[in-house]
């Protein structure tokens, strides 16, 4: 064991340790997490936050961050419930591919003024959500800017079918597994949309 001392910060609370090592049990016993929590370790970047290792002793930096997701977000209960939701507000359904993806389709979503049409189709692949992040979205490829040029950072891809739609490749910073969610994800989409390029 090193004898370095270190701090760390468990559910926004910060811990000083006298090493630099640390087990899942102690972080559950500093946060007063329950056992049946999940305890992820926020990272920077658009990766999807990894668990921290749920037995023996692992290395931890100088202001690491460790949260808990509690059971309930896992599962297809939460997927359902939101998908649900988002379908009596925009119209839509849930749309399986061919090659066992699965996607979120709604019918008619806000683009908004900067857009033509104003409203249209958006589909979301929820293949793995809510373990894995949401890092895409896609619209008919008959969207045009309002000005008639074509979107950028996006590019035509069959999604469902011979239909080629757009295919927008957008990663939300800061992703963490049970604070966002499919509708805070959208909210994301709207602003990228509100940016009108």
């Amino acid at each position: 064991m090193s004898n370095t001392s270190t701090f760390i910060y468990v559910e926004n609370q910060r811990h000083e340790l006298p090493t630099d090592e640390i087990s899942a049990e102690e972080i559950r016993r500093l946060g007063n997490i329950p056992p049946d929590n999940k305890i992820f370790r926020e990272t920077a970047g658009d990766e999807p936050d990894p668990e921290a290792p749920s037995t023996g002793l692992f290395k931890v930096h100088h202001g690491e961050k460790f949260y808990a997701v509690p059971p309930g977000v896992f599962g297809a209960v939460q997927i359902d419930e939101e998908c649900t939701d988002l379908i009596a507000r925009y119209g839509g359904q849930i749309q399986l591919t061919s090659d066992g993806q699965r996607y979120l389709l709604l019918q008619e979503f806000p683009l908004g003024a900067a857009w033509n049409p104003p409203i249209a189709p958006l589909a979301v692949r929820i293949t793995g959500y809510p373990e894995a992040q949401l890092d895409g979205f896609y619209v008919p490829g008959t969207v045009r800017l309002a000005s008639g040029a074509q979107p950028t950072n996006a590019s035509l891809s069959a999604v469902f079918g011979p239909d080629l739609w757009w295919a927008f490749s957008y990663h939300p910073q800061g992703w963490r597994p049970g604070k966002h969610t499919l509708r805070s994800f959208l909210g994301f989409v709207q602003q990228r949309f509100v940016e009108g390029r």
